[in-house]
């Protein structure tokens, strides 16, 4: 995935991903999904987040998914795009008032630490970078209806990408034992039968 050489704004590029995105999206555009999408990301040259939702799609995703320094920005119309959670990591202003219920999905560890968790550079690096992040998520928090935060998730630093199936677990794991009380709020929403998807 990140293809190491000499780094030009960034280790890697994602030239890896968007054939994975190629390979199982048919189009490239987002007016082709079957539901609407909308991806934070920020401008390197205007220093603005953005919020997509429309044309090509491969791209936004790509630049969404790029973490400053370690991937290459993605230039798109003649402008450097990087992860939009560079300003904002839990794009739900965009949803207001286009859903029955805004549902949060909070990976950003901000809870106490043990010195045993932030013994490596690696380590250091992740906790600084969720604790900036984690600054911008707490205003969007506020803007759900309901918030699931997989904390078992939080044992592992932001760069444990050997570890995915314990990630998916502890992921899978803290939504499900969220689920009855979300299922609670979704039956006792007065006058409606059905909930959007």
């Amino acid at each position: 995935m990140f293809g190491f050489k000499w780094p030009d704004r960034g280790f890697g590029d994602m030239n890896y991903l968007k054939s994975i995105l190629a390979k199982t999206i048919k189009e490239d555009s987002f007016e082709a999904l079957q539901k609407p999408l909308y991806v934070a990301v920020t401008n390197l040259n205007s220093g603005m987040i953005e919020i997509k939702s429309k044309g090509k799609l491969f791209d936004i995703i790509a630049a969404s998914s790029s973490v400053p320094l370690l991937f290459k920005p993605i230039v798109i119309d003649g402008n450097h795009y990087l992860d939009g959670g560079i300003g904002m990591n839990l794009p739900v202003r965009c949803l207001v008032g286009k859903c029955d219920i805004i549902i949060g999905i909070n990976l950003v560890n901000h809870q106490p630490m043990e010195d045993k968790y932030i013994s490596s550079w690696s380590e250091v690096l992740s906790r600084t970078f969720d604790l900036s992040v984690y600054n911008n998520v707490k205003p969007e928090l506020s803007l759900c209806d309901f918030v699931i935060e997989p904390v078992d998730i939080f044992k592992y630093n932001r760069f444990s990408l050997s570890q995915p199936e314990h990630l998916y677990k502890a992921g899978y794991e803290g939504a499900m034992q969220q689920m009855p009380a979300l299922l609670n709020m979704i039956h006792s929403l007065e006058g409606n039968d059905e909930v959007e998807d």
